[in-house]
């Protein structure tokens, strides 16, 4: 079973966060580049991590947590098996520095940096958020590659199951869609994937995820 982001790392993450945030931000700013650094670094651990785990789910593996499609005498399982495609540097810089409501992570941190406010909680939130973010985006060009190629992918919607998750979120759980439909929530807005919504609110804390299969 693939992660949905690094964990392990992120836990990391939060006692150094703590520790620079229990500075003045006069004094924060000597951690600055170490900080973007550090999450650069997760942000790209988890484009690696949605690029295996999109390859895993579309493969022949009977392990794999696919997505349930309507099944007709015409679905057949693909044969083939699914190669784990170049992570392209141009590709990935996109995803990693994507604005979202006009600003990028980096610019987010930098602020946070700079505000005698700001809190570790406020790191955190940018980092888990756009490491989720930067992992489906990774799992959509995984399943994008091979659409092109005429595979006919679809994809499920799944949340966490328990009661953290919003109701916008809990309202697509199971739902089934083919690749290149958009999940719909009940307040109105869509998405490709978890953490691609234009609300930035139906973004913040998302720990949903992507299930795909091919037939």
């Amino acid at each position: 079973m693939d992660r949905l982001m690094p964990f392990d790392e992120l836990n990391v993450l939060r006692p150094i966060v703590a520790d620079i945030f229990s500075k003045t931000p006069e004094e924060r700013k000597d951690y600055e580049a170490y900080l973007l650094d550090l999450i650069e670094d997760i942000l790209l651990l988890s484009y690696v991590s949605g690029n295996e785990a999109a390859v895993t789910m579309l493969s022949d593996n009977p392990e794999a947590e696919a997505a349930t499609i309507p099944q007709t005498e015409a679905s057949e399982p693909a044969a083939e098996e699914v190669t784990i495609p170049e992570v392209e540097e141009e590709q990935v810089a996109e995803s990693v520095n994507k604005k979202i409501a006009g600003k990028t992570w980096r610019q987010r941190v930098t602020e946070y940096i700079s505000d005698e406010k700001a809190t570790t909680e406020d790191i955190m939130r940018v980092a888990e958020t756009d490491s989720h973010r930067v992992y489906n985006e990774a799992m959509w060009n995984v399943a994008e590659k091979e659409s092109e190629q005429g595979k006919v992918i679809y994809k499920r919607w799944q949340t966490m199951l328990d009661d953290r998750v919003r109701d916008t979120h809990a309202y697509l759980e199971g739902e089934t869609i083919p690749l290149n439909e958009r999940f719909y929530t009940f307040d109105g807005d869509s998405a490709m994937h978890p953490g691609g919504f234009s609300d930035p609110a139906n973004d913040c804390g998302c720990r949903c995820r992507l299930a795909l299969t091919r037939v």
